[in-house]
């Protein structure tokens, strides 16, 4: 690993006992990736500024499975060749296509608080009217 990749995880907070809870973190979400895809793809599939993006069905299934596969490498803690390949992929594809930052940010937003809310609901920590069902 190069001392700039170790200062990057570092500003991430990836290191140490960070990652150690990132992968831990990891087994919580794994159950519940494919639901926070599909509220992720929704979601961009309804605004007509990010529908853009995906001409067909099957660039969208391609660029779904893609960051699958992505997230799956980063919540398994192993910043590896691979995985910063796979990083640097991700950003190429960004910017070719020019998507602009803000929707890059919205899209990760959205789905990070999907994502944390559906793991708190299944931990029960959700209560009173936020509260739904466990899953």
């Amino acid at each position: 690993m190069t001392r700039d990749t170790q200062d990057t995880l570092t500003k991430f907070g990836l290191t140490g006992d960070d990652r150690q809870r990132l992968v831990k973190a990891g087994k919580l979400v794994e159950p519940i990736l494919d639901d926070a895809l599909e509220f992720f793809y929704a979601f961009a599939k309804s605004d007509p500024e990010i529908a853009q993006f995906f001409p067909n069905e099957s660039t969208m299934a391609h660029a779904r499975a893609a960051q699958k596969v992505h997230w799956q490498k980063l919540m398994s803690g192993s910043f590896n060749e691979e995985y910063l390949a796979s990083a640097q992929r991700v950003g190429t594809v960004h910017f070719n296509i020019q998507l602009p930052f803000s929707m890059y940010l919205s899209g990760y937003g959205r789905a990070s608080e999907y994502i944390q809310k559906r793991v708190l609901e299944r931990s029960g920590a959700l209560v009173g009217k936020f509260a739904r069902r466990r899953v």
